[in-house]
């Protein structure tokens, strides 16, 4: 997920509802839902022996995948910014307080990620991030942003965005749709907003680049112009003497 081309959801009680819940040990889930626990031992390679795990009954934790998806959560790097908000007061942690919020960071998001990557995986009706995919050698593939187009499933999305965008890039057949979000059209004018609105960003910056740029030329013009000038004046002055 590119950060600037997504729309992060705004906090709320019900998503810090959940974010606290599924910190606890063993989460409780959403109201009216039992989620029950059996305790099975695996091998820890970090601390070199068995340990107890508490499973659950449901991988989710009683919460359904689309309530998950929606908290706007898609990456460890996601996470490590909104509990920094949630439980740090926005503060960098160090020491003891940094071990608890690593020990948070890789609890939220290993219990997010299952749901995460099979909404990801399956999509759904709702707003898809258009993502042009080149190669920039044998070892790398750029992914660039591009935009957001609303459809009812890939196959749709994947259309739209080659029928909207295909023109901008060389090789359209490498434009491809990923599931950002569940909603309506109103949450498509959300996304390509702020996405127009980061471009106008940018290219606000690439203007004040452009001339400064110039400015520079049109120094060094001068600077060359008038050694030439030197260089002929005195060139002239020598030859006459």
């Amino acid at each position: 997920m590119l950060e600037q081309d997504d729309q992060p959801c705004a906090d709320n009680p019900l998503r810090s509802a959940i974010i606290k819940d599924l910190l606890k040990n063993r989460p409780s889930g959403p109201d009216g839902v039992t989620v029950t626990y059996k305790e099975e031992l695996t091998w820890c390679h970090d601390k070199g022996r068995q340990v107890k795990h508490h499973v659950p009954s449901d991988p989710c934790y009683g919460y359904n995948k689309k309530v998950l998806f929606n908290l706007g959560i898609r990456s460890l790097d996601d996470v490590r910014k909104v509990l920094r908000v949630h439980n740090f007061e926005g503060k960098f942690s160090y020491g003891s307080k940094k071990r608890t919020y690593t020990r948070q960071c890789n609890r939220l998001w290993q219990r997010l990620e299952p749901a995460i990557k099979s909404i990801i995986k399956s999509g759904g009706q709702g707003v898809y991030r258009v993502v042009h995919k080149s190669a920039r050698n044998a070892y790398t593939l750029r992914e660039t942003s591009i935009g957001f187009v609303y459809a009812y499933d890939y196959k749709e999305a994947t259309n739209m965005s080659r029928l909207m965008f295909g023109y901008l890039v060389k090789d359209p057949e490498n434009i491809e749709a990923v599931f950002t979000r569940f909603g309506t059209e109103k949450a498509l004018m959300t996304y390509n907003t702020r996405a127009t609105k980061k471009i106008d960003a940018r290219l606000k910056d690439m203007n004040k680049s452009l001339e400064y740029t110039k400015s520079k030329i049109k120094k060094l013009q001068n600077m060359k112009q008038a050694i030439v000038n030197a260089t002929l004046s005195m060139c002239v002055n020598d030859q006459e003497d």
